[in-house]
Formats: C-alpha cells, sequence, structure tokens
C-alpha cells in the first residue's frame, strides 16, 4: 500500500484541529450559567440539538418528559471579557408535545477567551434524536428512536442505537465507538471508528480506519484507511489504497480492491460465493477444511500460491498472465472467483 497518502491524512488531520486547539485559552476567570428546562411531552416525542464547543450527553427515561441541563462556561485572563463572552452566549429553546429543540447561539469572536458549551439531556425511551455538534462529542445510552447523528472534530460514543433507522456522518471524529446498531447508514472522513455489534451497516469512508466485530450484512466504500471486520455474513467492499482485513465470513464476499491489501482468515463452510478483483493488492485467503467450491483464478503479473488440494481442470499460464480453473472437493457447489492484476494469490485452509 502506498504511504503518502496516509502521511498526508496525518496533516490534513493536525491543520484543522491547531485552529481549534487555539481557542482554549485557560485564564485566572472562570465564570459559568445553567440552564434548566423540563418539558411534558409524548411518549415518543423527538429532541433536536445542534451544539459547538462543547459535548452533547442523551439518555432515555420511562417518564413522558424531556429534560434538559445546560452548562455554559467560560474562561480568561481578563474578567471584563470572560462575562460579555459569558453574556453573548445562549440556548434557543423551542418545545411542542412532539419535539424539544436546543440551538447554542454565540456572538462575537470573544478573543482571548475559551467557552465550554455541555448538554445533558433525558428523553423518553421511544423518542428520536437529531444532534449536531462541532468541536465536542455526541454521547449515548441506549437510543430506541430513529437517530440523526452529525459530529465534527469530536467523537461519538453510542450504546445501544435499536431502531431500524440511523444516520451517522462523522468528520475529524477518531475514537469513536458503537456498542450495538441495527440498520445505519454511515459517512466517516479523517476519523476512527469501532462498531462493537451490527444488523445492517451501509457504509462510505476516506481516510478514515473503520472496523466493525459482528455484523450481518455490509456494504462499504472505502478510500484511504484501514477497514477491519471480525465476523460477518454477507460482505460487499470497495477500496482504494485499503488496507482489509477479515475474520470470518459464512455467507458471501464480493471484493474490489485497488493499491491496497486483503487478508482474509477464514472462508466458512456455509459461504455461497466469493468474488475478488484486485489490483496492485496481494489476496490472502484462508478457507474453512470443510468448504467445497469450483474457482476460477485469473493473474496478470502475479502468482497463484498454496494450491494444495486443488483439483485443476484447465491451466492457462503465458508470460505475464495465468488463468486457473477446477474445483476444492466437489464441483458444482459454492464459487470462488479472484481477479488478480499486480499481485499475488495466497491460498491456505484452516
Amino acid at each position: 500500500m502506498k504511504t503518502l497518502p496516509l502521511k498526508l491524512m496525518a496533516v490534513l488531520l493536525i491543520i484543522p484541529l491547531c485552529s481549534f486547539v487555539t481557542r482554549e485559552v485557560k485564564g485566572k476567570y472562570t465564570k459559568e450559567k445553567k440552564i434548566q428546562k423540563v418539558y411534558l411531552v409524548n411518549a415518543d416525542a423527538g429532541l433536536e440539538v445542534n451544539n459547538q464547543y462543547g459535548n452533547i450527553y442523551v439518555t432515555t427515561w420511562d417518564e413522558n418528559k424531556t429534560s434538559v441541563d445546560v452548562v455554559i462556561k467560560v474562561s480568561g485572563n481578563n474578567e471584563d471579557k470572560v462575562n460579555k463572552r459569558l453574556n453573548g452566549i445562549d440556548v434557543a429553546l423551542n418545545a411542542t408535545k412532539g419535539l424539544v429543540s436546543c440551538k447554542t447561539q454565540i456572538e462575537g469572536s470573544g478573543s482571548g477567551t475559551s467557552i465550554e458549551i455541555n448538554y445533558t439531556i433525558k428523553i423518553p425511551r421511544k423518542g428520536a434524536i437529531t444532534l449536531k455538534n462541532q468541536y465536542g462529542g455526541i454521547t449515548l445510552g441506549t437510543i430506541n428512536g430513529a437517530s440523526q447523528l452529525k459530529c465534527q472534530y469530536g467523537n461519538i460514543n453510542a450504546g445501544e442505537l435499536n431502531n431500524g433507522s440511523n444516520y451517522i456522518n462523522m468528520e475529524y471524529c477518531d475514537g469513536s465507538s458503537i456498542t450495538y446498531i441495527n440498520n445505519v447508514d454511515i459517512k466517516c472522513e479523517y476519523s476512527g471508528v469501532n462498531i462493537a455489534k451490527a444488523n445492517t451497516v451501509n457504509a462510505k469512508s476516506s481516510y478514515t480506519n473503520f472496523s466493525i466485530d459482528d455484523v450481518k450484512d455490509i456494504s462499504l466504500n472505502a478510500e484511504y484507511g484501514d477497514v477491519k471486520i471480525k465476523s460477518a455474513n454477507r460482505v460487499n467492499v470497495s477500496g482504494d489504497y485499503v488496507g482489509l482485513r477479515f475474520g470470518t465470513i459464512n455467507k458471501s464476499l464480493y471484493l474490489n480492491s485497488n493499491y491496497g491489501n486483503v487478508d482474509i482468515k477464514n472462508i466458512a463452510a456455509s459461504v455461497e460465493t466469493v468474488t475478488i478483483n484486485s489490483t496492485y493488492t496481494n489476496v490472502n485467503i484462508n478457507m474453512s477444511e470443510n468448504f467445497s467450491f469450483d474457482f476460477d483464478f485469473s493473474l496478470e503479473y502475479g502468482n497463484l500460491n498454496g494450491y494444495k488440494g486443488l483439483n485443476f481442470t484447465q491451466k492457462n499460464i503465458k508470460n505475464t498472465s495465468a488463468q486457473y480453473k477446477g474445483y476444492c472437493k466437489k464441483s458444482g457447489t459454492n464459487k470462488v472467483s479472484i481477479n488478480c492484476e499486480y499481485g499475488n494469490i495466497n491460498l491456505g485452509s484452516n
């Protein structure tokens, strides 16, 4: 894999973060104000929050109420500037039975001061959420309603997102994690995220380290970074300048890889289809000992290694290319097709 784009990624990560860090001017004067509201709402009332320079914490409870606690803190070396800055920060709150919305409002630039605006919110157990945060994190407990999350220059850490409708957009959000998510559309840029368990994931990532421990179905388009999936039923992944690592595949695997590496620890006996197209990529793939399959391997400027136990029905070997067809254990069952240009196919068994 080419290393220059990854170095570029590090530089791009540093530049915007530096512009944020310069706002963190800690001084001898620190003032704060608190906003506390409780609203009577429907059992499935939604929540909208738009915040900057702080964190959003959301949990649920068995109450038809939405509780909002906001702490606004300002620090600096000039007391007058601190007071002026604090007076220039407020939260616009609007509430109906069906929706509570909160928006941070900041007047002026407030040079020489730092600010921190943290929300702690409780919503009804069935409530949906729409959260936007810049320069701060989003932390969630168990959320049963639909969720839409956008986070820039922070991170997202969630417990369980149980609804069938979840959308996540993260930029410059390293160290993000989700314990469980049902179905999700997720877009990640310059980030790092781990999902412990998921049902269906539709993802797009760039300059991101993306990992899932256990997922049923995943579709992912990745550019620059690393992808690690420990266990999956059905996988459809396209990667450019990406390291692709997989544990166990249980049903099907479709891969396209350019300028990367592919490592697959275990193709289970239950897998029906494996299709891999790669350029400038080595493909390392290990099959279960009980996996029977027909194979079609095509190579240009590469070699086939570890083919013990394969029964060849066709070999077409030329100066710079080769094609191998045949079966393993039993013909007419499952299918493995690998097309590799400028790379090797390395086969193994478990």
